[in-house]
């Protein structure tokens, strides 16, 4: 993903602008007030110290900075779910959700002001069943010449399941 990013933002004339590198949890290899905005998309449900990453972020933002994310988040209860413990036992992949308020006050805590938490499981809802549609069309079999038959399957088994989390609720 981060080499597609580069070349990506190379065919824009990004290449000096931007720079995209993967880091492991923990203390972000980065001097303090680096960066003018810090993004994270879909990688912090599966970090369970999330007091330790928004102090991170935080760290790591230029005073004014803005740290924009998407991620995972879940309803109160929604660990004890049946429907969220049957998707998440589809794969190998470690979750830790947080509900909406435990994540905003996370960020407050760690010293972000004009904290927003938006709730997009409509839209999420939306394009999971895109997903599955394509998933269960001819892009399948592309997707199966290139991950394999298991990995393909397990794909479409993982977009239902999390369908199904999407539609009772429990995943927001």
């Amino acid at each position: 993903l981060v080499d597609s990013a580069r070349a990506l933002a190379a065919a824009k004339g990004l290449r000096e602008r931007v720079k995209f590198q993967l880091v492991e949890p923990g203390p972000l290899p980065f001097p303090e007030a680096s960066f003018d905005v810090v993004f994270s998309k879909d990688a912090m449900v599966h970090i369970e110290d999330k007091a330790a990453l928004y102090a991170e972020v935080l760290r790591v933002l230029k005073p004014g900075g803005w740290f924009t994310a998407a991620d995972w988040l879940w309803a109160e209860g929604a660990a004890k779910s049946p429907v969220v413990e049957a998707w998440l036992s589809m794969g190998p992949l470690k979750f830790k959700f947080t509900p909406p308020a435990v994540a905003r006050q996370a960020m407050i805590d760690a010293g972000f002001a004009d904290v927003r938490v938006t709730d997009l499981r409509h839209r999420l809802q939306q394009s999971n069943r895109a997903e599955i549609a394509v998933l269960q069309g001819p892009a399948r079999q592309r997707l199966a010449a290139i991950v394999g038959e298991t990995m393909a399957d397990n794909r479409l088994a993982s977009a239902k399941g999390r369908q199904g989390a999407l539609d009772s609720g429990d995943l927001i």
